[in-house]
């Protein structure tokens, strides 16, 4: 029998690469791997299936799982699909298979109600999400172009105020997506900035740049290590990425128009963690007083985050081997800026036992606003 379906990466976010369509006992089934994009690592998928008229279940399953970063325990992959253009929905675990030579699959039912659906990692999050982070804010957060990317395409920052030059007031400066297929990230930067904009904060001076890693959002990358070069690994003088020489000189003029409180910059873990989110602090050996700072802030905000949310090991270092051993937003921040930074690690898919959806990445972020809040209370 001839299978109808059709798929396409020709969508926003869309990735995916060895694509084949076929049919195992009445089923048709998609099979995939997530796209490096150039780079030497692989997670981010989005790809759309067009159904025609066919309502029975369709298969999707990823090959070489284990190829991905962090895939080591793939039954706590929960992809996400949308039919017909509706809201993203959570999957349930995957059927996981061992092959005979070692390899693993993934893969799972969908049932689809419309004529076409897309399928992702995560829940996707782009610029129509910036804009109505916007829309939603009447008026609080304010759109600017601070550069352009290596594509051209803008860099937008949002701020609640643009300080002044006597530093009256504290500042937070938030980044997400350095990483451009770390969506959890973005989620909970989201929720930060609503619940920021409900309190209509008047007393900080927040910058935030969503998307900073515009092009490999919108081009569908994964962005872990990407060449040229990681863009979270290109914070060194002079800058090695055109965005990172935008983004630090919007820090400096942040850092002239404030006083700084804290930096965080919103990522996502490998693939398959699932035991809560964390932090990364700088390391207590060589950056000393920094890491007493970054360390307290990672404490205020898990205590507010709570048990369900948070990784029991919830503070820690970077003592892994990078590809880059040059300066992140983290040491920019820290040596540079002298603020106080955190980077944080959120889940994709799971956080000790709890399925993530976007309320939680929000509820997250609302959580964040409320420890800082409360630290600024206790002075």
């Amino acid at each position: 029998m001839k299978i109808l379906l059709k798929v396409s990466t020709d969508i926003p976010f869309g990735n995916a690469a060895d694509i084949e369509v076929k049919e195992e006992n009445g089923t048709p089934v998609v099979s995939f791997e997530p796209s490096t994009h150039g780079g030497p690592e692989s997670l981010w998928f989005c790809l759309r299936v067009k159904t025609g008229t066919r309502s029975k279940k369709i298969k999707l399953l990823m090959k070489n799982v284990q190829n991905i970063l962090g895939g080591g325990t793939p039954e706590n992959i929960r992809p996400v699909v949308s039919h017909g253009g509706g809201n993203w929905v959570r999957l349930g675990a995957p059927e996981v298979k061992i092959l005979p030579d070692g390899r693993t699959t993934a893969s799972w039912l969908v049932t689809p109600t419309k004529k076409e659906f897309d399928f992702a990692f995560c829940y996707p999050y782009g610029r129509n999400e910036v804009d109505n982070l916007i829309n939603d804010s009447n008026g609080y957060w304010k759109a600017d172009v601070i550069g352009l990317s290596h594509k051209d395409r803008p860099l937008i920052r949002l701020s609640n105020s643009s300080g002044n030059l006597k530093r009256t007031s504290r500042g937070l400066y938030l980044i997400a997506r350095q990483h451009s297929g770390e969506m959890s990230g973005s989620w909970v930067l989201d929720g930060f900035l609503r619940e920021v904009a409900r309190l209509k904060i008047k007393d900080l001076v927040i910058w935030a740049v969503p998307l900073s890693n515009i092009d490999g959002v919108t081009d569908g990358d994964y962005g872990k290590d990407n060449f040229p070069y990681d863009l979270n690994r290109a914070w060194g003088s002079p800058a090695m990425r055109h965005e990172v020489l935008v983004l630090q000189r919007d820090l400096q003029r942040w850092n002239k128009r404030c006083t700084p409180l804290l930096a965080i910059d919103f990522h996502s873990p490998g693939g398959c963690e699932a035991d809560g989110a964390y932090f990364f602090n700088s390391d207590p050996k060589k950056y000393p007083k920094e890491h007493k700072l970054d360390k307290k802030w990672a404490d205020r905000m898990a205590k507010e985050m709570g048990p369900e949310y948070t990784s029991k090991n919830h503070s820690r270092f970077i003592d892994y081997r990078s590809r880059w051993e040059t300066p992140t937003f983290h040491h920019y921040c820290n040596l540079t800026c002298k603020s106080a930074c955190l980077s944080m690690e959120t889940p994709y898919g799971i956080s000790n036992g709890h399925v993530l959806t976007q309320d939680d990445y929000r509820l997250i972020g609302k959580r964040m606003v409320r420890a800082v809040v409360k630290a600024i209370s206790d002075g």
